[in-house]
């Protein structure tokens, strides 16, 4: 008290009151911490700032609806263990079945074509609960796995083959053009669909078509 008396000129002038608010402001910023709750589940993710003034952040939230309070920044769809969906022709082969000796050659042939389904996890992330779902009906004759295909880790990949066969009574021309093709017209407009989630449960999926004119469309 007797130090505040004798130095009161000084506290009270200009300066003083600078260094006060200056101390003052300090002990509030170091009181006040950036404080955040961040509800997340399956299907929307909440973020909630509490912080007077917050400092601009990212926030890593799931598929679905994004709720965001204060100064953040919010990406939606991070979180996706980001798995890719190919399909590859391994080769198609053919047998007769019977054969007419007429011009042309016409004949009956067994075709068949084997496919492989390749399934890769490109993030750091694990997919858990992956399936294959073929929502128009399945068009391969076998399939090496199908349904749940359980866990792929990071950056791990996934192998499923499947074979389509179907016999065509054609002339020896049409049947080498025939067996030529990557994708027959029977196996066109085939969905293929990949299903994951990753470790909040949010769910994903990839879709592979085969359309009508024999082009692989990812979606």
């Amino acid at each position: 008290m007797e130090w505040i008396l004798t130095n009161k000129e000084w506290i009270f002038s200009g300066i003083g009151v600078l260094i006060i608010t200056l101390i003052i402001n300090f002990f509030i910023k170091r009181k006040s911490k950036h404080k955040q709750t961040i509800i997340s589940g399956k299907g929307n993710t909440q973020v909630i700032d509490n912080t007077a003034a917050a400092t601009k952040q990212t926030i890593i939230g799931g598929k679905g609806n994004i709720q965001n309070t204060g100064n953040l920044t919010v990406h939606n769809n991070i979180g996706d263990p980001k798995l890719t969906i190919t399909l590859r022709t391994l080769g198609a082969a053919s047998k007769p079945i019977s054969y007419k000796f007429q011009v042309g050659g016409t004949g009956e042939k067994e075709f068949s074509w084997n496919y492989e389904i390749k399934i890769k996890n490109e993030s750091k992330e694990y997919a858990y609960n992956c399936k294959l779902i073929f929502p128009n009906g399945s068009k391969f004759n076998s399939i090496s796995k199908s349904g749940k295909l359980g866990t792929i880790d990071a950056g791990k990949s996934f192998t499923v083959n499947g074979k389509f066969i179907i016999n065509k009574t054609l002339s020896g021309y049409q049947m080498k053009k025939y067996r030529e093709q990557k994708y027959p017209e029977e196996i066109r407009d085939f969905l293929i669909r990949l299903s994951y989630e990753n470790h909040r449960g949010d769910t994903f999926q990839k879709d592979l078509l085969i359309n009508q004119q024999g082009e692989e469309i990812l979606s």
